[in-house]
């Protein structure tokens, strides 16, 4: 075991704040981190007037659509006014 001294340090890029202890996922911690940084949760880019880029609030919306069955658009929702 040449090696066992290094495995009981700890990483040096540790981020330390309130969700460092927590007991949740590592990518659930990452999007809390986004969403508080104003970030996109999915891909890192600057939020538009939600939480998301507007190319994510798209995808979430035609996904939120398929998913309840609606068939018509409301087109003054924040993420069609963002998309023009």
């Amino acid at each position: 075991m040449k090696y066992a001294a290094q495995w009981n340090k700890k990483p040096m890029n540790t981020i330390y704040d309130d969700l460092t202890r927590r007991k949740i996922s590592g990518a659930a911690k990452c999007h809390i981190r986004r969403k508080r940084a104003g970030m996109c949760p999915v891909c890192g880019k600057p939020a538009g007037v939600g939480i998301m880029c507007p190319k994510h609030a798209r995808q979430a919306r035609e996904r939120q659509r398929r998913r309840t069955g609606a068939r018509r658009r409301y087109l003054f929702a924040r993420s069609y006014q963002e998309a023009r």
